[in-house]
């Protein structure tokens, strides 16, 4: 068989195809369905692009590129040669990369890289299986990064990190936070890149703020009510199709942390997890995504690939080399895997307090307002001390209710622990301010002498009284940067909570994504057409007719894959195309394989 009707060809064989292998076909090159194409012509130009081909080969395993260089080889882009792996042949044929008994369009070969090529399989490939111990573990990386991203969201909220002129987080507020919130760098890293994808995290002028500032959105208080496993889930879900790269060297928020294909490049890696039927370690599952995905393999960059298989890890679709029913099932199994919640903890001498699991929300909330967490996990233990106490009052809570809130949640509450949260708190209630503008009482007539030596702003109107022209928040501030602990109250006495709204900006819109082609009205299309059965283009008929010159109508199918008719007159057959030119004396060029049909016009 020659060049010349090599692609007539294929376009044959594309169109002795039934409606249902015309949809695995584009099930299988979806790029080609889009938009529907008018017909098989259009389709036979489409599947033989470039591109369309690149994308082809790229989700191609080994041992079916290995099958084409071997085709090759024996001279199956020139004419049919034996089909030894029938099998892996009807693969081919299925992605439009092969045809006949059997040949592979010549448009194949160019678009395929030198790889070094291992076309036997591991063997371990196979139908995972749910395992309890695997879906454990994956909950328990999962929800440290739950808490890890409470955390993160409570410390912006309180305090947004300004950002430099071009807008990215510089080296120096990002330490500052990991630093503060006792990460390393590359897991605050971590954070925050899934912060954004997820829009948990933004930049934008929060209220009361001027300039771009690295803060939690608005969505993210919704996120914060939610239950554990749900707020798993939806980390989950924007992990799926977030673009940040965190292992990147460039500036949190830079630009070029973003890769467009990086959802594409996490699902051929968790692919590998989800079609293995054993364990994997690091060196096993390199070994498989060579076999599986060699072109992704091998032209990806290493940090890539070990970054998105690490980070799965990190987030809990994988464990112990194994796929979690996150994988598995899909994000919606994240509420199901989260462990029961537990209603109490364990106080200890040491100021420290065991949680044994997960806490409802409301008991979370109280406890990180007056403990810090020490050791995050399913397990968690957390840590009471001086600045959590204070910090639990200047949320509004009393000494009473602290006490009171240990006590119904653990069996015992330590006589030291009492006896710390008394000490605290009278020192920290000593000095009282309410709205006046502001006042400030004592029963200390001396310590509100120190105060009023300290702060010049206040007057004193008694032993125990002074007022000041700051407003509230503003007194209180100022005193604890004195080295003060008021504590707010209303006009009956109460304690306020005067804990900052946290700052937030505009929750970013989700990023579009392309809808799945619909392959049966591409199908569809293909058919309405009621065209026949494409011809062998009669390139006699265009070489007599440019030697006589002779006017000829050429059918041909333009870079949209639509069919389109000119008359013209053809000049000369070389190189794969055809020269021609108008009535009005233009000159156009027909590639060979884009024509659909040659008819001699009539005198």
């Amino acid at each position: 068989m020659t060049n010349s009707s090599h692609r007539p060809h294929f376009r044959t064989w594309l169109s002795q195809h039934s409606d249902e292998e015309l949809e695995t076909l584009l099930r299988h090159r979806p790029d080609a369905a889009v938009p529907p194409p008018p017909g098989i012509a259009p389709l036979s130009t489409r599947l033989l692009l470039r591109n369309s081909i690149s994308r082809a080969l790229a989700r191609c395993n080994a041992a079916q590129l290995a099958a084409l260089r071997d085709i090759a080889e024996r001279g199956g882009e020139l004419e049919e040669v034996t089909d030894t792996q029938p099998d892996i042949t009807a693969q081919l044929k299925e992605r439009g990369l092969a045809f006949g008994e059997v040949m592979i369009p010549k448009e194949v070969m160019p678009a395929l890289p030198q790889l070094e090529l291992n076309p036997e399989p591991s063997g371990r490939q196979g139908t995972p299986t749910a395992e309890k111990s695997v879906d454990d573990a994956g909950a328990a990386a999962g929800l440290a990064v739950v808490r890890d991203m409470q955390r993160v969201l409570s410390s912006l909220g309180d305090n947004p990190k300004e950002l430099l002129k071009d807008k990215t987080l510089g080296v120096r507020p990002a330490s500052q936070l990991a630093k503060e919130l006792q990460l390393s760098d590359a897991h605050l890293r971590h954070l925050l890149c899934l912060g954004l994808g997820a829009r948990l995290l933004g930049r934008g002028e929060p209220e009361s703020f001027e300039g771009n500032y690295l803060a939690p959105t608005e969505a993210a208080q919704d996120w914060l009510d939610l239950e554990l496993g749900e707020q798993w889930q939806h980390l989950l879900e924007g992990w799926k199709h977030s673009h940040w790269i965190p292992w990147g060297e460039e500036k949190i928020l830079s630009p070029q942390l973003q890769h467009p294909q990086l959802v594409a490049y996490r699902r051929t890696v968790l692919a590998v997890y989800a079609h293995s039927a054993e364990a994997l370690s690091p060196e096993q599952f390199r070994e498989d995504l060579a076999f599986a995905s060699p072109i992704f393999a091998a032209l990806t960059p290493p940090e890539i690939i070990e970054g998105l298989r690490e980070e799965a890890e990190w987030i809990g679709a994988v464990a112990q080399g194994r796929p979690t029913a996150i994988l598995l099932e899909g994000v919606d199994a994240a509420p199901r895997l989260t462990p029961e919640t537990v209603n109490g903890f364990i106080m200890q001498n040491d100021m420290t307090v065991l949680v044994p699991g997960p806490l409802p929300a409301e008991i979370h909330k109280q406890l990180e307002a007056v403990a810090d967490l020490e050791s995050p996990g399913l397990a968690s233990v957390y840590r009471i001390s001086e600045a959590s106490l204070r910090r639990g009052f200047d949320y509004g809570y009393t000494a009473a209710e602290i006490h009171e809130f240990f006590t119904t949640h653990s069996p015992e509450v330590p006589q030291t622990v009492s006896y710390y949260i008394d000490e605290v708190s009278q020192r920290h209630g000593t000095l009282r301010a309410g709205p006046a503008l502001s006042y400030l009482r004592s029963q200390d007539p001396a310590l509100l002498e120190m105060a009023c030596h300290a702060l010049p702003e206040l007057r004193r109107l008694a032993d125990t009284v002074a007022i000041s022209d700051m407003p509230t928040a503003r007194l209180l501030n100022a005193l604890r940067e004195a080295g003060f602990s008021p504590a707010a109250e209303d006009a009956s006495g109460a304690s306020l909570n005067v804990a900052p709204e946290p700052a937030t900006v505009p929750t970013p819109s989700p990023r579009r994504t392309k809808p799945a082609p619909d392959i049966t009205a591409a199908v569809q299309a293909i058919r309405r057409s009621n065209a026949p059965a494409p011809a062998e283009v009669d390139l006699d008929l265009v070489q007599a007719a440019a030697r006589g010159q002779r006017e000829v109508r050429i059918g041909y199918a333009n870079k949209n894959g639509e069919t389109q008719f000119r008359t013209v007159t053809p000049l000369s057959v070389s190189g794969g195309q055809v020269d021609a030119h108008t009535a009005d004396g233009a000159t156009l060029r027909f590639p060979l394989h884009r024509i659909t049909s040659v008819e001699l016009k009539e005198d």
